[in-house]
């Protein structure tokens, strides 16, 4: 609409406003892509992980620093539906497509009070705010992976700590857990959750 006005009488300043207008809707939209892409990449490339997965696999790995943006939230009180509706309401839709985890204390994890998660997280993307960002640190980590029902997670735990305590590593801070392949699952059994815990050689 704007350019067909423009081209009824054309005038140099109504075309300088008229493209600095439409370059910044450019800009916008290459964001907005760019951004899609990277989800789009991440995506592909946890799927391709867990073709490869069976399930039960424990070991150390090697991870640079992530941001995330967290909630509370209560495992007692919700349902999965009511978590996304939770989420979508504080980050926004855009946000969430990066994936959605949750993350408990390594303490809370031994003693298996699985209902008493601390909250979600999003991988950080763009502006991060000042307020309500967890930082989870540069280092080693105990990896491990669930195929199946979360049903199932408190005896992947307890085998994360057998193999801890074999290896003598002391873990600490948060188990964070994230879902590789919900986006392209249909049945419970194919569901892979991963799992990561800071370990330090003791």
């Amino acid at each position: 609409e704007e350019i067909k006005k423009y081209i009824e009488y054309p005038n140099s300043k109504d075309f300088l406003q008229l493209a600095d207008a439409k370059i910044s809707e450019i800009d916008r939209q290459m964001e907005k892509l760019i951004k899609t892409r990277h989800i789009l990449s991440e995506m592909k490339s946890q799927t391709e992980s867990c073709e490869q997965l069976k399930g039960g696999e424990i070991f150390l790995t090697e991870c640079e620093e992530e941001q995330y943006l967290t909630t509370p939230y209560n495992f007692e009180e919700e349902f999965l539906e009511e978590a996304f509706a939770h989420v979508k309401e504080v980050w926004g839709i855009e946000q969430c497509r990066m994936g959605i985890g949750s993350y408990l204390s390594v303490e809370k994890a031994e003693k298996g009070e699985f209902q008493e998660y601390d909250g979600l997280f999003t991988p950080a993307f763009g502006k991060v705010p000042k307020e309500g960002v967890l930082i989870k640190p540069k280092g080693t980590y105990l990896c491990a992976y669930l195929k199946g029902s979360w049903n199932n997670l408190p005896k992947l735990y307890e085998k994360i700590f057998t193999y801890a305590n074999k290896e003598n590593l002391r873990l600490t801070g948060f188990a964070y857990e994230w879902g590789m392949n919900d986006f392209s699952v249909s049945k419970e059994e194919d569901y892979i959750t991963q799992i990561m815990i800071k370990a330090e050689q003791m």
